[in-house]
């Protein structure tokens, strides 16, 4: 298998078929024993969490962009991506140019919901070969235009209904559990090389400056804020928990792994207090543009040879 990597996009050199085949080879391989991690650690989080919350459950959002040409580049037509909207429930289009967007609701069945993310991902490539189209999951397909993330959100409720604040404090608690194994754990969140140019300050103050969405690229977390790692956002019925860091590229199992890990982790080795509450001033909550060098907030990928290491 060999990756192109001509105009910041990632595709195998076979042809279109193979690529479905190739790729879900690929994932057939390593799902059961990825499955079977991802199974233990929720599992214990449901154990560890059990003093804390109540009804605990993730949703997911992908995005991914489609081409009608590699060469030259041609982003896909309106009429085109139609196709993927029509076709693909909860499709819907995103910023990027021919850049969409796959929402998968909310459930307690996780691993359902990595076995429905596959299963999207496996009808997009179909529907993109049979229109004579291209698809991409790769983080940073485009070198000016936005990423493309896997997003997993975290919603719960407290164990008293009446105390808000308690939950609130446990939100908290996910946030600095998730920032704090970030950095170590890139490689799980990031298939290709190039997917960890979405970090890259200087192009997501452009898009920015573009008014267009963003990337993250501090450990930062925030009410409402797009611009932070973790986003705090509230729903019509509940708040949650937006884990914004993984791309597209990455395997469903190994973020969720991530995340259930992480949390775990945080649970048992971080001093937490009767009222739910932290004994760590680690992170705490940013109100602006997390580029804003006032906040003094660690990044998520230093520079190029940090990039560098990561990628080997």
């Amino acid at each position: 298998m060999h990756l192109n990597m001509k105009n910041g996009i990632s595709f195998t050199i076979l042809s279109k078929n193979k690529i479905i085949n190739i790729f879900f080879m690929l994932d057939s391989n390593l799902f059961l024993e990825q499955n079977k991690i991802l199974q233990s650690n929720i599992v214990e989080f449901q154990q560890k969490s059990a003093q804390y919350c109540q009804n605990f459950c993730i949703g997911s959002e992908l995005e991914f962009y489609v081409f009608s040409s590699l060469s030259p580049l041609v982003s896909a037509q309106p009429k085109q991506l139609n196709i993927f909207l029509e076709n693909v429930a909860n499709c819907k289009t995103e910023q990027g140019n021919g850049q969409l967007e796959v929402v998968f609701d909310y459930t307690d069945n996780f691993l359902a919901l990595i076995a429905e993310i596959a299963k999207t991902k496996k009808h997009i490539y179909q529907l993109a070969t049979h229109h004579n189209l291209w698809v991409s999951f790769a983080g940073k397909p485009l070198n000016n235009d936005c990423g493309s993330a896997l997003q997993f959100s975290l919603s719960c409720l407290p164990k008293n209904q009446q105390n808000g604040d308690f939950i609130d404090n446990f939100y908290v608690m996910m946030a600095v559990f998730l920032l704090d194994k970030t950095k170590q754990n890139l490689a799980m969140l990031n298939l290709y090389q190039q997917d960890y140019f979405r970090y890259c300050q200087k192009a997501n103050k452009y898009l920015f400056s573009q008014q267009k969405n963003t990337s993250p690229t501090h450990l930062s977390f925030g009410n409402n804020n797009r611009t932070c790692a973790v986003r705090f956002a509230k729903g019509e019925t509940a708040k949650r928990l937006e884990y914004r860091v993984a791309s597209a590229s990455a395997s469903p199992s190994l973020v969720l792994s991530f995340i259930f890990s992480a949390l775990n982790f945080g649970l048992e080795n971080y001093v937490i207090s009767k009222e739910n509450q932290l004994n760590s001033q680690k992170f705490g909550p940013i109100f602006g543009n997390s580029f804003d060098e006032q906040y003094q907030l660690v990044p998520i990928l230093e520079n190029l040879i940090a990039f560098k290491i990561h990628i080997g």
